[in-house]
């Protein structure tokens, strides 16, 4: 089977589809299923108008992308997908944890969000990220969740920025804990955003800091960043490359 996802709105991914999952039997490999597959839907995909299909990405993706051990690579190329650099997810263990001091080059307030929040983080994000952030916390609100997730940084009345932080045992589940079969609490931290305006101050060092201090008081046993091309950054909060693709 071919798992496919398309994003149903009329702005957001328009006439783009996204592949999160191939399987095959074993039994059955290596004898044309997988090509036959392909084909039918890529037809199915184009006669529904979509013009762009991606392997991985999206929202709530399960990866984004093909990871880089896959063997499969050449197969994708052959039918036409072509590579788009290297994403990485990143890992930062308790063991290995040491709590994170905030720079604080600027004066700003961080906190956890309430629903009280919620007004200026919506013109928060209409305003700097309008596109999946936006679309992923406005589902957020639709849902009626409470704000626990979101970290964000303020300068007077403004909200300047936010970090996502999240458990793979909360009910507000994100693709950054997809990984968590192998670990004992695994949370996610992620995505981040810092207006345009306010990009040099390290408040994205800063509000990222605080996110992993936050998760590892709350009882986080392993964090993973995810998705990510900033693998520098990441590295000079502890973090290491967990997978590639």
């Amino acid at each position: 089977f071919i798992l496919v996802k398309i994003i149903q709105d009329d702005i957001l991914y328009k006439k783009e589809a996204f592949i999160s999952l191939v399987y095959i039997n074993k039994e059955y490999r290596n004898q044309g299923l997988g090509f036959n597959l392909f084909e039918n839907v890529l037809v199915k995909l184009k006669n529904l108008g979509i013009s762009k299909i991606h392997l991985g990405k999206g929202i709530d993706p399960l990866f984004c992308g093909v990871p880089v051990e896959n063997t499969n690579h050449e197969f994708f190329e052959k039918i036409g997908f072509k590579k788009q650099g290297i994403s990485t997810d990143l890992h930062l263990g308790k063991a290995s944890f040491q709590p994170l001091e905030l720079r604080k080059k600027i004066p700003y307030n961080i906190k956890v969000a309430t629903i009280e929040d919620f007004p200026k983080l919506e013109s928060f994000f209409i305003e700097n990220f309008p596109g999946r952030w936006l679309y992923e916390f406005t589902d957020y609100m639709q849902k009626g969740y409470k704000g626990d997730e979101f970290v964000i940084i303020t300068i007077g009345e403004d909200i300047i920025g936010f970090c996502r932080v999240n458990s793979e045992k909360h009910s507000v589940n994100m693709h950054n804990t997809n990984w968590s079969k192998p670990f004992s609490n695994l949370y996610g931290v992620g995505p981040l955003g810092i207006a345009k305006y306010f990009q040099s101050n390290s408040l994205g060092y800063d509000i990222t800091a605080f996110a992993v201090n936050l998760a590892f008081t709350r009882g986080a046993s392993d964090i993973i960043i995810d998705w990510t091309s900033k693998v520098d950054f990441y590295k000079k909060l502890g973090f290491s490359t967990y997978q590639n693709y």
